[in-house]
């Protein structure tokens, strides 16, 4: 791989690039709270779910 096309990422950038993920909302957010996205999210798809089951 040609590092300078795809530029060098150390351990540390990596890891976070990962808990980050690709949640648009965690942009401008840190690392620490964009990890909370994907289980808020999941959260609330499971809240509406249970909803609709019991109409």
């Amino acid at each position: 791989m040609n590092p300078a096309m795809t530029g060098e990422v150390d351990l540390k950038q990596l890891i976070e690039y990962i808990l980050r993920g690709g949640w648009p909302a965690g942009v401008n957010m840190s690392v620490k709270q964009t990890m909370y996205l994907p289980a808020e999210y999941l959260d609330a798809v499971l809240e509406d779910d249970i909803y609709r089951l019991d109409a």
